[in-house]
């Protein structure tokens, strides 16, 4: 029957989507971890005194602007990419 074909291509087609959606969010944890991972070592190589500057600096600057602190005016800055920002304020 034509219907039962439709049906089945059909669920042969959602289950595909579904798939590709469980992959797709495996590689998007594994990277969110492994970027975290890295920040995360990274802060705690920080000195005391470091990270209270820079927790300092995130709690009086705005979003933009400790970005572009951390990007120009740091001791760090020749560490952190604009990518990594996201990891650093998470780790606060």
């Amino acid at each position: 029957n034509a219907n039962e074909m439709d049906e089945k291509g059909q669920n042969e087609n959602d289950i595909i989507v579904i798939n590709i959606f469980i992959l797709y969010y495996i590689y998007m944890y594994i990277y969110v971890y492994e970027k975290n991972k890295k920040w995360t070592k990274w802060w705690n190589e920080r000195e005391q005194k470091d990270k209270k500057e820079i927790i300092e600096k995130l709690k009086i600057m705005s979003n933009e602007e400790f970005k572009l602190w951390l990007l120009k005016e740091c001791k760090w800055k020749n560490e952190i990419t604009k990518d990594d920002i996201t990891s650093i304020r998470f780790l606060h």
